[in-house]
């Protein structure tokens, strides 16, 4: 295993990921609730900061490790994959639901399949693309 999948390297991507991703979806998540009023916008652009910084971070050293340490495609694609975007989807609706946003599939939407797709086209064309050594099936 090369130096891309170091503990260090994932977590760094990690940090990355989660700044970007925060500052992308609470934007989105303003401006879906903007009709509702700036303290509701507000509020669900905070809820989703909050839930942002702290999954993305975990998302991407989630599927790091888990897309490194997994035998065989199926296993890759139900640990790197599905099981990170299924908790993902749940919780992050969940989030909103409980803190009463208004439009709660406008807000989640476009970010879980926005990840989801990113994550799938790593997790079967980009990681096997780079890490072939990663590959025994």
């Amino acid at each position: 295993m090369d130096n891309h999948y170091s503990i260090i390297n994932i977590l760094k991507r990690g940090a990355l990921t989660g700044t970007i991703f925060t500052c992308v979806w609470a934007t989105w998540a303003y401006f879906a609730n903007i009709e509702h009023g700036h303290a509701i916008a507000l509020k669900s652009a905070i809820t989703q900061a909050s839930f942002t910084i702290v999954n993305a971070f975990a998302f991407t050293v989630i599927m790091g490790f888990m897309f490194a340490y997994s035998k065989g495609k199926i296993q890759r694609l139900m640990l790197a994959f599905l099981l990170p975007n299924s908790i993902t989807a749940s919780v992050l609706y969940s989030m909103h639901w409980y803190r009463d946003t208004p439009n709660i599939l406008v807000t989640v939407l476009p970010s879980i399949l926005v990840i989801a797709t990113l994550s799938l086209i790593y997790v079967l064309v980009v990681g096997p693309k780079k890490h072939p050594e990663l590959l025994e099936d």
